[in-house]
């Protein structure tokens, strides 16, 4: 209901482990929707929170990272660009990003940096490797009551109106 009913300026992210991601990129595009793919990476607390298989770990180093990488990208097809799903610890940590965001420019995708770290370097390494980017404002479902979204949304309509653009995220519950 969600594809249908919303607007197209509503992108959707899809997790690479999904099923059905094919269908459901295609209901989404077919409904003028831009999709995602949403990367798990590292998080602050990794290892007592997991990025599940196949996850960007800093510990993997640059061309395990690539070959994981590149195992979600061969997933799905017909998305614009990669959103990290986590990554509190990698995207803020330069030397990891760096190839993540080369690769993803090199094929002329977009990255949208979830900022699960207020001290993230992704906008930094985009802008290095001329990666288009883009920064999540807010993340509307922090407390997933109607007020609490509807306060977080009128946030957001604030930063439309100062910038003229605003990324927001909300989760699928």
């Amino acid at each position: 209901s969600a594809i249908r009913d919303l607007p197209p300026e509503v992108t959707f992210a899809f997790a690479p482990h999904a099923k059905k991601l094919e269908e459901w990129i295609k209901t989404a595009r077919d409904a003028g929707h831009e999709v995602l793919l949403s990367v798990p990476m590292e998080p602050a607390d990794y290892p007592r929170s997991d990025p599940g298989p196949n996850g960007l770990l800093l510990k993997l180093g640059k061309e395990e990272n690539l070959q994981r990488l590149h195992w979600m990208m061969s997933r799905l097809t017909g998305y614009v660009g990669v959103i990290n799903h986590q990554g509190g610890r990698f995207t803020v940590n330069l030397k990891a990003m760096q190839p993540i965001l080369s690769e993803l420019g090199r094929r002329g995708l977009m990255f949208v940096d979830s900022r699960t770290s207020l001290n993230s370097v992704a906008a930094i390494v985009a802008v290095r490797t001329s990666t288009p980017y883009a920064v999540n404002d807010r993340l509307v479902d922090v407390i997933a009551a109607r007020a609490a979204i509807d306060f977080r949304l009128s946030e957001i309509e604030l930063v439309l109106g100062s910038k003229g653009k605003a990324v927001a995220i909300g989760r699928a519950y």
